[in-house]
């Protein structure tokens, strides 16, 4: 069977979408924030885009991920089992675009967003039933995008397509363009 992924042993690898496998053990302190974000998808009553903030160092970019995963979840949970969750922690889901950068976001990365989500979503068998899986973005370090690379955000947010998640993240939000937080 496969491994779990909260086992600690889990160590960072290198996928073919981006350089981390996600090991979601030493998240500590946010597993309230993540039920009720878990509770609210699930009734239906969650925003397409959500805006994480706190400090450097919490573990936004890995609660990000883990809320992914449990978006896409077979048990619908984040099980860190199923394939779906296997998945999300290796990079691989074809659903969830991750965009990292060290420097700065640039308009092809907003572009990407829009070219991501604009592709229709597959279905799945979740907790015995079929379900559209939603095209999940996540992006961390929201305040590293650049003036005209958020102006072609703003594009996919004002309207974004039914049935997806977009999951940003900063320690910065005092940087971020007022109208990327309207």
């Amino acid at each position: 069977p496969p491994q779990s992924l909260w086992d600690s042993s889990l160590k960072k690898q290198t996928s073919e979408r981006h350089s981390t496998t996600w090991d979601w053990s030493d998240l500590v302190g946010l597993n309230d924030d993540f039920n009720r974000v878990v509770a609210l998808f699930h009734e239906g009553r969650l925003p397409q885009t959500l805006l994480f903030t706190g400090r450097e160092g919490l573990g936004k970019t890995q609660f990000l991920s883990k809320l992914a995963a449990a978006f896409l979840c077979q048990e619908g949970q984040a099980c860190g089992v199923c394939s779906s969750c296997q998945d999300v922690a290796h990079g691989r889901h074809d659903e969830v675009l991750f965009l990292e950068t060290q420097k700065h976001y640039k308009v092809e990365h907003a572009a990407s967003i829009h070219e991501h989500l604009s592709i229709q979503a597959a279905s799945q068998m979740v907790a015995g039933k079929l379900r559209v899986l939603p095209r999940i973005v996540l992006m961390p370090n929201l305040d590293r995008l650049n003036t005209q690379g958020a102006n072609r955000l703003l594009k996919v947010l004002e309207e974004p397509p039914g049935n997806c998640m977009i999951l940003f993240s900063t320690s910065r939000p005092k940087q971020l363009l007022e109208t990327l937080l309207s």
